[in-house]
């Protein structure tokens, strides 16, 4: 939402070189409302739920007839962990490096 001056994200930067940048959320709300458009990023996500969360942004992308998904460049800004590394002391087993690794 805003603009560079105003709110510093990702889309706001990019704004300043391309006005017509598209696929940026606004406001607030969860992956099934229209103002988030393709950030798929749901809170309290693990790192085993970005295999679901990159298939439904294809989808998205293949099926919005203002997306070429062949030719127009795509940015995909992935963040993950930090729910998985809090995890860890639930049940270090599990979310050890190893089993981790493993899955």
């Amino acid at each position: 939402d805003g603009s560079l001056r105003t709110t510093t994200t990702l889309p706001n930067i990019l704004r300043e070189f391309n006005p017509a940048l598209t696929g940026f959320s606004t406001g607030k709300g969860g992956v099934e409302k229209p103002n988030v458009f393709l950030n798929q990023a749901v809170p309290g996500a693990l790192a085993g739920d970005l295999p679901g969360q990159a298939r439904r942004l294809v989808n998205i992308m293949r099926n919005n007839l203002k997306i070429d998904f062949q030719n127009d460049w795509k940015i995909i800004n992935v963040f993950i962990g930090g729910n998985d590394l809090c995890n860890y002391c639930t049940d270090s087993a599990y979310f050890s490096a190893i089993n981790f690794a493993k899955r």
